[in-house]
């Protein structure tokens, strides 16, 4: 029996292959085959992790990525990104994500997933945004799941980053990113009496 359990959580790994799972509880930050960079304002700050669990800081877990807020020279905003390794986006494929804020109301920062085909480290590849999030769209009282539909996407290899585009605005906590197939609601469901 346990040779069967094995055999069948070794396919489930080969099919699942290409897709994200993660959970940042690694020992190292950020994950192997993850990238972090900024634009070179407001260096004082990048994504890291926080173990801050008794905070609600973690959604699962003892860790979250983080990216805490920067007060940068006027008329500037700091970018700070995070990108996924090289994924292979399957049919009906989605991004699933929960986060949160900390502070309560409106402080100006933005939160963008954006994607890019070409490469991991250049912000100019990331030339489709798909999605952005002000500080009210995000909860700062616990996390909430975020989807987004990939649909238009499967089959491609992409990379996936997480950016925050701020001057003293709030963080971004962000936990349990997967890149996935959907499961759909059954449609034909039907109830025979006994």
């Amino acid at each position: 029996m346990k040779k069967l359990l094995l055999f069948f959580m070794s396919l489930f790994s080969f099919l699942t292959f290409g897709q994200i799972s993660e959970g940042f509880e690694g020992a190292s930050f950020p994950p192997t085959g993850w990238a972090t960079f900024e634009n070179g304002i407001g260096t004082a700050r990048q994504w890291t992790t926080t173990t801050a669990v008794g905070l609600g800081w973690v959604y699962a877990g003892t860790k979250s990525a983080i990216i805490n807020k920067e007060d940068v020279i006027p008329n500037a905003i700091a970018e700070d990104w995070m990108v996924t390794p090289l994924v292979t986006i399957p049919t009906n494929g989605q991004l699933r994500f929960y986060a949160r804020s900390i502070s309560a109301g409106e402080q100006g920062s933005v939160y963008k997933v954006k994607l890019s085909t070409l490469s991991q480290n250049n912000p100019a590849d990331f030339t489709t945004t798909l999605a952005t999030y002000s500080e009210l769209d995000i909860a700062n009282t616990g996390f909430e799941q975020k989807t987004i539909l990939l649909n238009a996407y499967a089959g491609q290899n992409v990379y996936i980053a997480f950016v925050m585009e701020n001057d003293n605005g709030d963080a971004w906590i962000i936990d349990n990113i997967n890149v996935n197939e959907q499961c759909f609601a059954p449609t034909t469901l039907v109830a025979a009496p006994f």
